[in-house]
């Protein structure tokens, strides 16, 4: 058995599903930063440390207090105590840098670990419903579906499936050649064959470019001159770069 990631992006044809996937992303940041204070108080202040599963059993208190997190699937809740518990076990081996808290517009992204379903070229999230997707390559009929995330992109949202299943090993080729990228030309072969540089990035350049003088023309923290993940000009660059 082997595991292999799927990466899909979703069709978000609904406003009030975009909506939950935007709540569903705002608990997660909410939990991991709570979370995050709770251990630096608990240490700097009484020399204590906490557990994941303290954590997770206060949710419940948790959910009093803000009770528009009842509206939000448990596992996502527990995955990001989960993925605090993994990062100061990260930090502490010295694999990784101190946790940092999760900025609103940087952090768009939640995880399912059970319960997705995926149907054709349908996908089911646990207390948001069906979801259409760009089937980009099919997954296996006998394939286990693992822990699923969800994360915000510029162009849309998209679904990162971890899939465990017995693949296929490619067909062995035996002409092997050696590629050697540069600057002027885009790869040259071991062949003597070179590969001409599309420059693609000049199309690109230009547009943004373009963009930006626009940008000045307008009011600034005007509708149409700020520059938000949400809004359209947002967008615009966040695809850009």
């Amino acid at each position: 058995m082997q595991l292999r990631r799927y990466r899909y992006k979703l069709k978000v044809r609904s406003k009030g599903k975009g909506q939950k996937l935007w709540k569903f992303a705002g608990a997660y940041r909410l939990i991991y930063n709570l979370g995050l204070f709770q251990r630096e108080f608990l240490w700097w202040q009484r020399r204590e440390r906490t557990t994941y599963a303290k954590q997770c059993a206060e949710l419940v208190e948790l959910k009093k207090e803000f009770s528009w997190l009842c509206e939000v699937h448990s596992q996502v809740l527990q995955q990001a105590l989960r993925d605090l518990d993994r990062a100061y076990k990260n930090y502490f081996a010295g694999s990784a840098d101190h946790p940092k808290l999760k900025k609103k517009k940087k952090h768009l992204s939640f995880r399912y670990s059970q319960g997705v379903k995926i149907s054709g070229n349908r996908i089911y999230l646990p207390k948001i419903g069906w979801f259409r997707i760009f089937l980009s390559r099919e997954i296996p009929e006998d394939a286990e579906i693992g822990e699923m995330t969800v994360l915000k992109e510029a162009d849309g949202w998209y679904v990162s499936i971890v899939v465990k299943a017995n693949f296929s090993k490619p067909a062995e080729n035996s002409s092997l050649v050696g590629i050697d990228m540069g600057i002027r030309d885009f790869a040259c072969l071991s062949n003597k064959t070179k590969i001409g540089h599309p420059h693609v990035l000049e199309k690109w350049f230009k547009k943004l470019a373009w963009e930006q003088r626009k940008l000045t023309r307008k009011k600034k923290f005007s509708n149409c001159g700020f520059v938000h993940p949400k809004n359209r000009k947002g967008k615009i660059f966040c695809c850009l770069h």
